[in-house]
């Protein structure tokens, strides 16, 4: 039970970083370093039985794999639960983004470009196409 807790815990740490897959972003060498050298005195201890009963590496392996299995479909349930949820990220929720001013921002350029860049015009650019994209 000590392995397997401080084994998922650790992956749950590379499962949470980010919102795609794990593997999406690389994490940090000190995080790296981190989580390599406690995990290898953990698999010793649990091994070797320091304060507990030896473990044996055979079932060190087992708990490895077993926890690795378990993160993989915890990363799965991760990316369905982002969206679903994600109201930014969702198509099944949200059909226009939450935060439309990008597009407005590039619709309000077109108009200025359109005009000639002439001063004085770009927050009625502005307006109109505030208009146009939440119109749509």
């Amino acid at each position: 039970m000590y392995l397997k807790l401080s084994v998922a815990g650790h992956l749950t740490i590379f499962l949470t970083r980010t919102r795609g897959p794990f593997w999406s972003v690389r994490p940090a060498k000190i995080l790296w370093m981190a989580v390599l050298g406690t995990q290898t005195a953990a698999t010793l201890i649990a091994v070797y039985g320091l304060f507990m009963a030896p473990l044996g590496w055979k079932w060190a392996g087992f708990v490895w794999l077993y926890a690795l299995a378990w993160a993989l479909v915890n990363d799965r349930v991760k990316l369905l639960a982002y969206r679903i949820v994600d109201p930014t990220k969702a198509p099944l929720l949200a059909r226009k983004p939450l935060d439309l001013r990008p597009q407005i921002a590039r619709r309000a350029y077109e108009l200025y470009e359109g005009r000639g860049r002439r001063d004085g015009q770009a927050g009625q650019d502005w307006v109109k196409a505030e208009h146009e994209i939440r119109k749509d």
